[in-house]
């Protein structure tokens, strides 16, 4: 597995929505690099809005894609998308996590989004803010490690009014009391 493996997949994906006019945004590992600092990723996890016309044939969406060098259960990946609103897909190694972005969070990512230059390609990349928020909902060890070295880049410059509304409204959607202290913890163990 080499960086160039991982360089011809973010290519030939962002080459593939680009083409298609595919509305998306970057999160994750790859996006944690940019807004924090690097580590090493096995995959790329994406949002991204379909056009109506793909929206209901997600099968025209995974045909074109599978051109690419993608591979994936057709019919795996299809019950997946309709069902959970997300696929993956592999390429060699790695694989991409297709999430499908309609809820109002996404909404706001979508407008929040940055645009910068990744591989020689202008990609769309969630602010700092949202990967935060993306990552406080898993919570995992590498999640934490990431928002406290996105807080460490990016002191001074996040938008703490906008974490602490969508927080408020992040707990009411999922139901769940952690999130704001998990973050808060974060923010006083980075200081």
């Amino acid at each position: 597995m080499s960086a160039k493996t991982f360089r011809s997949l973010f290519i030939a994906l962002i080459d593939f929505l680009s083409k298609e006019k595919s509305e998306y945004v970057i999160i994750g590992g790859v996006a944690s690099d940019i807004w924090g600092r690097p580590r090493k990723t096995l995959d790329i996890d994406i949002v991204i809005r379909l056009s109506p016309e793909v929206l209901n044939n997600y099968r025209d969406f995974l045909s074109k894609i599978s051109r690419r060098k993608f591979t994936f259960n057709p019919e795996k990946a299809l019950k997946q998308m309709r069902d959970m609103g997300m696929c993956r897909l592999y390429y060699g190694h790695y694989h991409v996590d297709f999430i499908m972005g309609y809820s109002e969070f996404e909404k706001t990512v979508f407008q929040r989004k940055r645009r910068i230059e990744i591989f020689r390609r202008k990609v769309f990349v969630a602010s700092p803010e949202d990967v935060i928020l993306y990552k406080l909902v898993s919570y995992r060890a590498i999640d934490q490690a990431d928002i406290s070295n996105i807080i460490l880049s990016q002191k001074g410059k996040l938008d703490k009014g906008y974490l602490k509304k969508r927080i408020i409204q992040m707990q009411k959607d999922l139901m769940r009391t952690d999130i704001k202290e998990n973050l808060e913890k974060l923010i006083k163990n980075s200081d």
